[in-house]
């Protein structure tokens, strides 16, 4: 919780309009309870593992997924 609030606090962000993309769950749920707006969970973080979506977070598999087409 003190890394959340040192960080906002350093780098002056909207949390609530704050985008966290993220290959570990641990780290975005507690990016979720410090309040930060939208995050995603990277489903393939290396091209040597397979595919693994969260049950819990909307996730992306590349991050070309994020950009407009």
């Amino acid at each position: 919780p003190q890394f959340w609030q040192r960080l906002e606090e350093m780098l002056q962000f909207d949390k609530r309009r704050t985008l966290l993309v993220d290959d570990t769950e641990k780290v975005l749920f507690a990016a979720q309870s410090h309040g930060l707006g939208f995050l995603l969970f990277v489903a393939r973080p290396s091209s040597r593992q397979r595919v693994q979506y969260s049950c819990n977070f909307p996730s992306i598999v590349y991050f070309k997924e994020l950009l407009p087409q």
